[in-house]
């Protein structure tokens, strides 16, 4: 129990009192008749920011996928050199990575390679977006369009990855346009046209 006091009491203590208050506040009590605040109270304390809320949970789960599609490229990079490395080996021969002709360990150069390429120009536009719409649209819904573009990117990406793997012909060593690479090559730069756009016309 509180008592109250109704006697003078000097500045310093007037200070006190008034700092304990506001803890108790935040904490969701209050000082006089010590009973819970109301939700509606305590959100009017708190920090308006909340990372749990649209749109990072997207942002989270197009990272997982971006990661997945990471993990699946170097590990099938990891496992040609290894493997290529003790098959010249068995034959001989000296494994020279960056120039030889072998082509599956071309292709998975390549995988990784473009992941990182692009990547410098997709989590920018990602996170810049995901702050800049968080900061000037309380409900996350008008301007929701550019994370559609990222999950189309982030998919497309991962299907790259595992069609790149299994694909005889790969664009390394010829024609983009020949393979079914293109398929999920050309959505995911539109998608990056796309983000890009939508971040210029937030920072006009």
């Amino acid at each position: 129990a509180y008592e109250i006091s109704l006697g003078l009491v000097g500045s310093e203590d007037v200070y006190k009192r008034q700092h304990q208050h506001a803890l108790l506040s935040l904490v969701g009590f209050s000082p006089l008749v010590c009973t819970p605040v109301s939700p509606s109270v305590r959100q009017s304390v708190s920090p308006s920011f909340s990372m749990s809320g649209s749109p990072f949970k997207d942002v989270a789960r197009i990272t997982l996928i971006m990661g997945a599609a990471f993990t699946i490229a170097i590990c099938f990079q990891v496992y040609v050199k290894v493997s290529s490395t003790l098959a010249y080996k068995a034959r001989g021969e000296r494994f020279q990575r960056y120039h030889s002709q072998d082509p599956v360990m071309t292709k998975a150069d390549r995988l990784v390679g473009n992941l990182v390429e692009w990547g410098f120009v997709f989590w920018p536009l990602l996170f810049s977006l995901a702050l800049a719409v968080s900061a000037t649209d309380d409900d996350g819904q008008n301007n929701s369009h550019y994370i559609t573009a990222a999950y189309v990117y982030a998919l497309s990406r991962l299907m790259y990855v595992l069609v790149g793997i299994t694909c005889t012909r790969f664009h390394a060593s010829g024609d983009a346009t020949k393979t079914p690479l293109i398929l999920f090559t050309a959505p995911a730069y539109v998608c990056l046209m796309y983000m890009t756009y939508e971040l210029v016309l937030l920072a006009l």
